[in-house]
């Protein structure tokens, strides 16, 4: 299958398509940024699950992180468990997307979308689309409302250009969240919501040293209700990768 994972070793994690050279013949870049108004509110996860429904319906697709740890913070590749994957510097195909996390953007391999975790405050203005990620848990919101005014400062100003460019998802949806309370205390209407996938889910990809991505594309044979929590997830960042292409400069698509 086109989608299936391939390995050159045996140490790679099982059905991963490792590549030695860039995957693209041009470079045509738009940029998909996702930003989260604070610490623990899956930025990432969010991101790289975009990453891959982008790259599946679309094609042509970079994923951008930092490679690094920094402050006691697991990097890209630690969270997304890459680790192995990208050992010795590889890249590593999957739903056409490159998942090598470039540090320096002169070096990306060509590609049509980029999808750029977490960029700095004064990277904002180049993403074509900016995707704000919040977790309804009330502590969290209010950890992060510093960073929530600059993002409705930016908001504004792409409003000033009559662009719908940037985009709030709720992240984690779950029964005891109450999402109106948190929409009303923010004054704003979530785009998407993502509902809350069990902590299991990640612990067992790191335990095992595979992608959690894999796990979203595959089905277990000893779990109907993982396969259905994951599809549940699946459908909705489909939804997130639709609304990201319907706000999308119609010149850019």
């Amino acid at each position: 299958m086109q989608d299936r994972w391939r390995f050159e070793d045996k140490d790679a994690a099982a059905d991963w398509d490792t590549m030695e050279r860039g995957i693209f013949s041009e470079r045509r870049l738009l940029r998909i940024g996702f930003v989260g108004i604070g610490e623990g509110v899956g930025t990432t996860t969010v991101a790289a699950a975009a990453a891959a429904a982008i790259g599946k319906q679309h094609g042509r697709t970079v994923f951008l992180a930092d490679a690094a740890q920094r402050d006691g913070k697991a990097s890209a590749a630690e969270s997304l468990c890459l680790t192995k994957a990208l050992k010795g510097g590889r890249q590593v195909l999957y739903q056409n997307v490159n998942w090598k996390l470039v540090p320096n953007e002169k070096k990306l391999p060509a590609g049509s979308y980029v999808i750029v975790d977490q960029p700095p405050q004064l990277q904002w203005p180049a993403c074509d689309v900016l995707v704000c990620v919040i977790d309804p848990l009330p502590s969290r919101i209010l950890a992060g409302l510093g960073r929530y005014r600059l993002l409705r400062e930016e908001e504004n100003q792409r409003l000033l250009r009559r662009e719908k460019s940037l985009l709030w998802v709720q992240n984690k949806a779950n029964v005891a969240a109450d999402v109106r309370e948190a929409e009303r205390f923010l004054k704003l209407r979530f785009d998407v919501a993502l509902p809350l996938l069990p902590q299991e889910f990640f612990y067992e990809a790191e335990y095992q040293q595979r992608p959690w991505l894999a796990k979203l594309y595959e089905r277990s044979a000893f779990s109907p209700h993982a396969n259905s929590e994951a599809e549940t997830f699946r459908l909705a960042v489909e939804n997130l990768a639709s609304a990201i292409f319907a706000v999308l400069p119609q010149f850019a698509i």
